[in-house]
């Protein structure tokens, strides 16, 4: 077994976990480098919940949905969802297929979500949040119906 050499980290896997600070300021900064370089970023609110009681639930949530994400993307705890996810050069065709493969392990009927994509929508950083936010607010006041837990803008 070999040692990494001084100064350098063991490579980790899955997405920056950040606080909702840093958060905001990561999508402000991916935005104008989307719009400069023309590619695409989505961000999704996400409202779920672990079975599991053991531990901190938004810890190990944050954690699960951290390892399934690419290390170019970030997470963060974000009220009023749970958490928020920043997807870099990821459109919004892209997120329904990542929120299947991220929440395979959840029980069925347990999360909600609302993402949107640049650019899809050319809004602002702070629109950007707000609206995915009240996307999957709008998802959680149709819990009971049958269908689509994630709205896409």
């Amino acid at each position: 077994m070999t040692t990494p050499p001084p100064g350098s980290f063991p490579p980790d896997n899955g997405a920056q976990n950040v606080d909702a600070a840093l958060f905001r300021l990561l999508v402000d900064i991916e935005l104008r480098k989307a719009q400069r370089l023309r590619y695409c970023i989505s961000v999704i609110c996400v409202c779920a919940k672990l079975l599991s009681t053991e531990l901190s639930a938004e810890g190990l949530l944050l954690d699960h949905f951290r390892r399934q994400l690419r290390t170019t993307d970030a997470i963060a705890l974000w009220p009023p969802a749970s958490l928020a996810l920043l997807l870099v050069d990821a459109d919004s065709g892209d997120i329904p297929a990542v929120m299947r493969r991220i929440t395979t392990q959840l029980a069925e009927g347990s999360w909600r979500a609302g993402a949107v994509s640049y650019p899809r929508r050319n809004w602002g950083v702070d629109e950007m949040l707000r609206q995915a936010a009240r996307l999957m607010e709008r998802a959680l006041s149709e819990p009971g119906e049958p269908g689509e837990p994630l709205y896409l803008a």
